[in-house]
């Protein structure tokens, strides 16, 4: 299985859940959710802190097929899903 679909990772709910931005997701997302800080491209939040690209209502992220390197890695039992699946409760 590779995502419980509940969307709750794309919530910055710990500190270090930002999505870094590489070289190779630039090509792919566009400038209206992304934003430059500290030296680096990172996917805009919600006020909410959800993603920029997350649908909250569906949970699905809206850009899925472009999405970028972080969350492509980022799967079930990945160490910071089951944080974030623990701090939930």
């Amino acid at each position: 299985m590779d995502c419980y679909g509940c969307g709750k990772c794309c919530y910055k709910v710990i500190k270090y859940l930002d999505v870094e931005l590489f070289k190779k997701d630039l090509e792919n997302i566009p400038i209206n959710l992304r934003e430059f800080r500290n030296n680096a491209w990172w996917m805009k939040r919600k006020s909410s802190n959800a993603c920029i690209a997350l649908n909250e209502k569906t949970k699905l992220c809206t850009i899925y097929s472009k999405r970028p390197k972080e969350c492509r890695d980022f799967n079930q039992n990945h160490p910071v899903c089951n944080k974030i699946l623990e701090l939930a409760k």
